[in-house]
């Protein structure tokens, strides 16, 4: 009886197992195919791209911009001719919270290589992803919760010179990737804003059918999640 008992469960597990499986297929399985249908992105179209327009009276984020310039460690993994952002080397962690100032957390999305994003895909994934178009020409991700802050919690630059985005070339614009950039301290504890970062950057390579690298353009890895999630801990 008990051998019966576990291969009724042992099934009912199998069941559950292969329902689960196949949604998530069946969801990036859709999310592939409104990338791969996306209609021809033209001047005449422009109007038709469900991005929100610009933000008016936004934080100014030129001092974190000129800091991303300085801040997206040396280059290295991304096989390409254009010049990248240079990113600088991380302060050392403190414990003391009273003494820690600005801290910029940066995740790369990357085509594979031999490959690039488009445009009109990066303007779908950034639509997907809730994010809005606005100060410095880049890209804002703001919480549902903070719909009138003035500030984003993270935001989105082209991983190349001059990293910001002109939507009226986004015809003919590619790149081999996207910086996805947390400036810390923001209205929300470090660790869940990291871990916000952490989904939506996962979220935007699987989109574009890319992968995430850290701020030395290594791969994503166990190590390397843990230590920038202990420097949000830190905020």
């Amino acid at each position: 009886m008990n051998d019966l008992r576990l291969i009724l469960l042992g099934i009912g597990v199998l069941i559950i197992a292969g329902i689960y499986l196949w949604e998530t297929i069946k969801q990036k399985r859709d999310i592939r195919s409104r990338i791969e249908n996306y209609p021809a992105f033209n001047h005449n179209n422009i109007a038709n791209i469900r991005i929100t327009p610009k933000i008016k009276q936004v934080e100014d984020f030129s001092d974190t911009f000129t800091d991303i310039n300085s801040f997206l460690k040396q280059p290295g993994g991304t096989n390409t001719e254009d010049e990248e952002i240079k990113p600088r080397q991380s302060d050392q962690l403190s414990a003391q919270k009273d003494i820690i100032t600005e801290q910029i957390i940066v995740l790369y999305i990357t085509a594979f290589p031999q490959q690039l994003f488009s445009g009109p895909n990066i303007l779908l994934a950034m639509e997907y992803a809730d994010f809005q178009f606005g100060a410095m020409n880049i890209f804002h991700y703001y919480r549902n919760d903070q719909s009138q802050s003035k500030r984003a919690l993270f935001s989105l630059a082209n991983m190349l010179e001059p990293g910001y985005f002109d939507l009226q070339k986004m015809e003919t614009f590619t790149t081999s990737g996207l910086a996805l950039f947390l400036s810390l301290p923001v209205e929300l504890e470090g660790a869940a804003a990291f871990d916000m970062l952490l989904g939506t950057a996962q979220t935007l390579a699987d989109l574009l059918s890319g992968e995430v690298r850290d701020a030395a353009h290594k791969l994503l890895n166990p190590d390397s999640i843990k230590k920038m999630r202990e420097i949000a801990n830190l905020y």
